[in-house]
């Protein structure tokens, strides 16, 4: 059973419980063994050996996880009622036996509740207990990344890879951590050196790919996201980023629309692939779908500046120029630094006539870096009557 079709685990638990099933790309049989005798371990002990088949197994599951697995359709032992029955196990395990491993597994169940402080907490205690324990460091780096707090996120996906410098995915995570900060030359020295040591690692390829999205190399960024679907066929994201990347590009988009469907299909709360096909929508003249596929990611994030972007361009091509200048304000109120959109913004200005709001916006794009169209300048100085 070294390698089968999908990758797919046939996992029997402890004392022949139902069946889980798991995904791994880059699965051997000798670290198989390994990692399914450690989580096992990790969740008797959290159990102080108590031998309770359902808790157990949700603990054995968060523990392969957090290494790289990815479980199949028939395990659902991360439910929400399944996490809060881990944690109450975890709070009358901690009674009794205070080493790292009960925290840790503790913060996981926690992390994945979306409980990020009290993560962290028992990282923290985790940690204070083996502070020589790579993977604690590389889960509480994750946590701090989803919580915001990029420099303590890198310090501890640093101190991760100090300790075990062949921990690629503390390399990810960290690159991921880069990425929010938008630190790409950083980022993607990450993501490689992930992928050196763990060629098979898809979810670097596809983070490396999302880096070379937005440093426009959008060839580069559909190979990467191509390789991460060839070793997984799971990761949504992968379509989402190459999805993503067709659309920029303008070379594809029935295989645009395809990645990003098949995204929203994987994820409905994708906001990000919404916006996109919204963008997609956009190129191919389909504008009401357009503005709703927009508006679905805005209800699902409102606070996602590029789909006011995008649904603003819909609305600027229908001629609703109100709604229009409405979304490309809202775009620079969440993210003033997005210079394209004082761009578009200029244009509608310029069609309503307030030229003086024009002007305005043309100097703030010029100031962030973006250069203007002849044309549309040389219209708008001939219209406002600078051209003179």
């Amino acid at each position: 059973m070294k390698k089968i079709i999908g990758f797919l685990i046939l996992v029997a638990l402890l004392n022949g419980c139902a069946p889980m099933y798991f995904t791994k790309p880059d699965f051997t049989q000798e670290q198989w063994l390994k990692d399914k005798y450690e989580c096992r371990q990790q969740a008797m002990v959290a159990t102080t050996g108590e031998y309770d088949g359902w808790f157990t197994r949700g603990l054995f599951q968060q523990c392969l996880e957090a290494r790289g697995y990815t479980r199949g359709t028939k395990a659902v032992e991360t439910s929400p009622n399944a996490l809060t029955h881990n944690i109450v196990k975890s709070n009358k395990a901690i009674e009794t036996n205070t080493n790292a491993a009960v925290y840790n597994n503790r913060g996981l169940a926690s992390y994945n509740q979306g409980n990020l402080s009290q993560a962290i907490s028992d990282y923290n205690k985790a940690i204070q207990i083996d502070p020589n324990d790579a993977n604690i460091y590389n889960n509480r780096g994750l946590a701090y990344i989803k919580q915001g707090n990029l420099p303590q996120a890198i310090s501890d996906c640093t101190k991760a890879i100090e300790i075990n410098p062949n921990l690629a995915e503390a390399y990810n995570n960290r690159g991921l951590a880069y990425i929010n900060q938008d630190n790409f030359t950083q980022a993607i020295p990450d993501f490689t050196k992930a992928i050196e040591i763990n060629p098979k690692l898809a979810v670097a390829y596809s983070n490396r790919g999302l880096v070379y999205i937005k440093q426009s190399n959008f060839t580069q960024a559909i190979s990467d996201c191509t390789k991460a679907i060839e070793m997984n066929p799971i990761l949504e994201e992968a379509y989402c980023y190459r999805g993503s990347a067709y659309v920029k590009q303008g070379s594809n988009l029935t295989q645009a629309m395809s990645d990003l469907t098949k995204a929203i299909e994987m994820n409905p709360n994708d906001a990000v692939a919404y916006s996109n096909r919204g963008f997609a929508d956009v190129k191919q003249g389909n504008l009401p779908q357009a503005i709703s596929d927009c508006t679905k990611a805005i209800e699902i994030n409102p606070n996602l500046a590029e789909a006011y972007n995008n649904r603003g361009v819909a609305y600027d091509k229908q001629g609703n120029f109100t709604q229009a200048i409405s979304d490309y304000t809202k775009t620079i109120e969440i993210n003033p630094n997005v210079a394209v959109t004082y761009n578009h913004r200029a244009v509608v200005y310029n069609k309503l006539k307030e030229y003086d709001k024009a002007w305005t916006d043309v100097h703030k794009a010029e100031g962030l870096g973006f250069v203007i169209d002849t044309d549309f300048l040389n219209n708008l100085k001939k219209a406002s009557g600078r051209d003179k």
